[in-house]
């Protein structure tokens, strides 16, 4: 799980830089 997560949180840079970080505020909740 942790490695898609990475894989998403890479594909979601690319797009955008708040959809990465609003992804990554997910998994620490």
């Amino acid at each position: 799980a942790i490695p898609h997560a990475i894989a998403r949180v890479r594909s979601a840079h690319n797009k955008s830089p708040k959809e990465a970080v609003e992804f990554v505020l997910q998994l620490l909740k």
